[in-house]
């Protein structure tokens, strides 16, 4: 009894760890962009593109510099509900979300000309 106890815990855990193990290749993949606010300070940033969240254009105060900005949120972790929170332009806005399409779509490649298996939760 106590060894299907320990085959039955230990076969899942070692299973799951080898699928992280193999899909983190990519997993640690940066994207930098160039960030502006509303009162025009610039800078950048560098996240993991498995962290980004989602990209919307929003209005600044009526007294700014800068009228509109598109606000990304990033993930702290991966199935964290808080998020870190930049400003960047429209077109910067555009460069990222190409930069996380691309990402995605090597991610997808690199899974479907592996040997790896998907597992979907139904």
């Amino acid at each position: 009894m106590r060894k299907n106890i320990v085959f039955t815990l230990v076969v899942p855990v070692i299973f799951i760890a080898m699928v992280n193990a193999i899909a983190g290749d990519l997993s640690d993949v940066k994207v930098t962009f160039r960030t502006i606010t509303c009162q025009g300070a610039t800078g950048f940033a560098s996240v993991n593109a498995d962290q980004v969240f989602k990209i919307e254009q929003i209005k600044c105060e009526p007294n700014s510099k800068i009228n509109k900005v598109h606000q990304v949120m990033i993930r702290k972790t991966a199935s964290s509900t808080s998020f870190d929170i930049f400003t960047l332009s429209g077109t910067e806005a555009e460069i990222l979300m190409k930069k996380v399409e691309t990402y995605q779509d090597d991610k997808r490649k690199s899974l479907r000309d592996s040997n790896r298996y998907i597992l979907e939760n139904n």
